[in-house]
């Protein structure tokens, strides 16, 4: 859980400069996971929200990108 923060910060950072960004956010949270090497437990999934009230948070096993 230590690497969900950096990449809600990623997220956020992404959301402001781009519009469509859900795409490369995806990709890097691919690429964090790969990185980490060890799916166990498995890791939280990626979900995207229409929503504008958070940039991103974690909720449950969910980490949701609006």
């Amino acid at each position: 859980m230590k690497y969900i923060t950096p990449f809600l910060l990623l997220c956020s950072f992404y959301l402001s400069a781009q519009s469509n960004c859900f795409d490369k956010t995806k990709e890097v949270y691919t690429n964090i996971i790969e990185a980490i090497g060890n799916k166990f437990p498995p890791p939280p999934t990626l979900n995207c929200s229409s929503s504008e009230k958070w940039a991103a948070f974690l909720s449950g096993n969910n980490i949701v990108v609006e």
